[in-house]
């Protein structure tokens, strides 16, 4: 009996102009339509910083990382950790500024999502999501 792989939910690489729609598979939602990635040193480091407020195209998704603040930040966010197959490891819901989330064993990213995207969609750990390149999904390449 061979074995199937089950098909990836989280892309091998994000890409820093791209565009991402972040699904939570389980719930049958999507969290975020048009999230960016935070793929440069100059994006991880501003991420959501000097904002006063935030839609859900404005969501981040920070790859190859297990923790995040929210210092210097002035509204509360939701955050995903999400494991390298897009199971949510942990999920934290409004989270205020001046905290810190993490590390979280076992994470292959985190995302950034308006305060209330996890309370509006049931998102909770265990979830499985997945992140779609929008130009890819379109058809149109990149």
């Amino acid at each position: 009996m061979s074995a199937v792989e089950e098909p990836r939910r989280i892309p091998a690489m994000l890409r820093p102009n791209a565009r991402y729609r972040l699904e939570n598979l389980t719930r049958g939602v999507v969290l975020s339509p048009a999230a960016a990635a935070a793929c440069t040193f100059t994006r991880r480091v501003s991420g959501l910083l000097g904002r006063r407020s935030m839609s859900a195209a404005d969501a981040l998704i920070f790859p190859h990382c297990r923790s995040v603040h929210t210092w210097f930040m002035r509204m509360p966010i939701d955050i995903l950790a999400l494991a390298p197959d897009g199971t949510v490891l942990r999920s934290e819901a409004s989270v205020g500024p001046w905290r810190m989330i993490g590390p979280v064993p076992g994470a292959w990213g985190i995302a950034e999502l308006p305060a209330g995207t996890l309370a509006g969609s049931a998102t909770a750990s265990g979830d499985r999501t997945a992140i779609v390149r929008l130009a890819d999904h379109a058809g149109q390449g990149a």
